[in-house]
């Protein structure tokens, strides 16, 4: 069972990386499924507690953070 606390709290971290490092604004969207051809990513962590974090995104918001990344 995921606690509610740091659920919010990797979300928010998630979009506080992806604002001040690629310039782009994050979205959540509704359902379990990548976009289709999309790129997923899982970072596996240890601690207390131990957890998952999921990132997925279509190929062209890829290509925009990638640009974005790279131009600044």
């Amino acid at each position: 069972m995921t606690d509610p606390g740091i659920a919010q709290a990797l979300e928010e971290s998630a979009v506080e990386v992806l604002e001040q490092m690629f310039f782009v604004d994050a979205v959540r969207l509704e359902g379990d499924s990548p976009p289709d051809g999309g790129l997923a990513v899982e970072l596996a962590f240890d601690g207390d507690p131990p957890g998952r974090l999921w990132l997925e995104v279509a190929p062209s918001a890829a290509a925009a953070i990638a640009g974005s990344f790279l131009t600044r």
